[in-house]
């Protein structure tokens, strides 16, 4: 049995400069001698996370979580102690040495391990494919432009028919049975048939762990024979969902550049690496898992899933997009790169080179961009019940976030996006273009655009209500935190008509969500109103004389959420449809005295944008 010496361990944590290593992780702040960032232990939005070179350590004033660089990993990413001391190695470049404690004969001659065969099977493939039984395998490799030190860096090898590894094996000392263990061989369930090798006449990909030991293979055809990619089984070495092909090679230069690429295939990884993209992973045939999500976020903030541009990746790469979500983090994110139809990094990278390859990397879209240009990129439905079908899909994806920050500013963006992507649609279908015209036929339009603009009369201003419906809003916002997920942008809107109670409350408000999450209900806001010294004010406001005007703000009334949204919403629009009526009033005074086109197309957006509104305000009305 081995262990790490703890002087090896003490001088590889004093050896790191601790806002390097976290810098690869983190987004730093330099202020004074310490870099500061958002506590990754509990979530924040103001930096509360110190980090001191001189004295080795991080400090969070928050949750008060304080350690080094191992302390790091095996707290904050939950590596196992020996794994988070390899990692740390790996990071400077050093190999961990191992002392053996005292071990008796009879475990000195211990068999040898899985390791062992798998390492020997590598070697035989790789010796194979250089002699003329691979040179099938060996001409395949340089078709496809790799060099020699390509091959030799990815081990590249061929397995060949006729038992030739199960021979070779054997003369090592290794039984039949570690090779069915291993999966190199399977074990016929015929009766007179001989067990045989998994792999034959193929090219091989060795897969290695993080420690660079080979623990399975990928096998491709060489003709048309089905399956085209033949990989490893399960095994105690193996697990597809928790290993990344390459990922021993890209580790490294991935924490460097902050940069990992996911690509579909073993082919892709091989060829991105060749142009100079050493940071590239692939998973082993299958869709991308929640155990591969959270490994490539050790390496870097944001990997990039680059799939190609056909249904197919397409599709593969939206199910990566929602298998992500739930797992979503502050400062921990996913990108997407989708090739043009018909090309893969390999292809892409010969015909156009890897400066073309390097600007899609640069183009590529966070998660929360990529699903919107996916589920919209056939354009925005022109029907109110298409629209209504995807709003509720896109927030669909936003519900599967358990970040709460990220949930609330997805919502906001997707929502905002929504609503004013459906105002251009209606605006470009209902407004009256017009072409370069004489002076004559100006003339002539004006009398026409004069004849739509009577017909919009100055708004009634005669109610008096407005200060009431303020408070309501406001009030709403407390009773019914869950609110703010939808209306903290119409917060900044309401009007406070020079009334300093409405004035007060609002500005608390603005200052309690700026500074803290959305309570989760009535009484967690009333704690915050005590906090930020508008309890008083509030008590003061939210008396029964307010509740008679909006009944359903009542402690222990049991009006559902969805209707509460849309009472807010209802109250909310009216005030809009009144600064817009005064605004086209404006408009028109402003046109009829200077006549410009200009003018005109002012007042004609302004009526546009109210005649949504008011298609918007009816369709509130239906449901209700």
């Amino acid at each position: 049995m081995a262990f790490i010496p703890n002087t090896f361990i003490t001088e590889l944590i004093e050896s790191i400069r601790l806002s390097d290593f976290l810098g690869t992780r983190l987004k730093l702040t330099r202020k004074g001698n310490s870099h500061w960032a958002c506590c990754p232990f509990h979530g924040e939005k103001t930096p509360s996370f110190s980090i001191n070179d001189d004295k080795n350590f991080y400090h969070c004033f928050g949750c008060g979580e304080h350690g080094n660089a191992l302390n790091y990993l095996t707290g904050y990413e939950r590596l196992p102690f020996v794994e988070a001391v390899e990692e740390l190695a790996q990071y400077i470049g050093k190999e961990v040495p191992k002392t053996e404690k005292f071990v008796n004969q009879k475990e000195k001659k211990k068999q040898l391990t899985l390791y062992d065969l798998m390492e020997h099977a590598c070697r035989f493939y790789q010796q194979a494919l250089h002699k003329p039984m691979g040179s099938a395998g060996l001409n395949y490799f340089k078709n496809r432009q790799l060099t020699t030190d390509t091959i030799s860096q990815f081990r590249l090898g061929f397995s060949p028919t006729g038992g030739k590894l199960v021979s070779h094996l054997k003369t090592k000392g290794f039984k039949i049975s570690q090779m069915i263990e291993a999966g190199l061989v399977i074990k016929s369930t015929q009766k007179g048939k001989s067990d045989y090798e998994r792999f034959r006449n193929r090219v091989m990909f060795p897969i290695h762990n993080k420690k660079g030991q080979v623990i399975a293979f990928g096998g491709r055809v060489l003709d048309d024979s089905n399956p085209k990619y033949l990989n490893s089984p399960e095994t105690s070495l193996f697990h597809k969902s928790t290993n990344l092909y390459a990922l021993n090679l890209a580790s490294l230069n991935a924490r460097k550049t902050n940069t990992l690429i996911i690509c579909e295939g073993y082919m892709d990884v091989i060829a991105l690496f060749q142009a100079g993209f050493n940071y590239a992973v692939a998973p082993m045939g299958t869709a991308l898992t929640e155990e591969q999500i959270k490994m490539t976020w050790q390496y870097a903030s944001s990997p990039i899933l680059c799939f190609d541009g056909d249904s197919a990746g397409v599709k593969a790469s939206l199910r990566s997009a929602i298998r992500a979500l739930p797992l979503l983090k502050t400062g921990k994110g996913i990108s997407f790169l989708t090739l043009p139809k018909g090309e893969d990094p390999d292809t892409l990278i010969k015909s156009k080179g890897s400066k073309k390859f390097q600007e899609l990397v640069s183009q590529s879209l966070p998660i929360s961009q990529y699903i919107w240009h996916v589920e919209t990129q056939q354009g925005i439905p022109d029907t109110v019940e298409a629209q209504a079908q995807l709003e509720n899909k896109l927030l669909s994806y936003v519900n599967d976030i358990e970040d709460p920050s990220l949930k609330k500013y997805l919502y906001n963006e997707y929502t905002t996006k929504l609503w004013q992507a459906v105002k251009s649609s209606y605006y470009n279908k209902n407004t009256y273009h017009k072409s370069k015209q004489t002076n004559s036929n100006n003339r002539y339009n004006n009398r026409y655009n004069d004849d739509i603009i009577q017909q919009i009369s100055t708004p009634d201003r005669s109610e008096n209500n407005v200060g009431i419906r303020s408070l309501i809003l406001l009030c709403a916002l407390v009773r019914f935190p869950y609110l703010f997920y939808k209306f903290e942008e119409q917060l900044f809107q309401i009007p406070s008509f020079n009334e300093q109670n409405i004035e007060n409350l609002k500005n608390g408000l603005v200052d309690i969500i700026s500074k803290h999450d959305i309570p989760v209900n009535y009484e967690s806001m009333l704690e915050l109103l005590k906090e930020n010294s508008i309890y008083d004010l509030f008590t003061t406001i939210f008396t029964n004389s307010l509740i008679m005007h909006a009944p359903w703000l009542a402690i222990g009334n049991t009006t559902e959420q969805i209707q509460i949204e849309k009472l807010w919403k209802k109250i909310f629009m009216h005030y809009e449809k009144q600064q817009l009526e005064l605004s086209i009033a404006q408009a028109k005074s402003q046109y009829l005295t200077s006549e410009t086109p200009e003018d005109y197309q002012l007042f004609i957006n302004l009526k546009t944008k109210l005649e949504t509104l008011k298609e918007e305000s009816h369709i509130i009305e239906d449901d209700d």
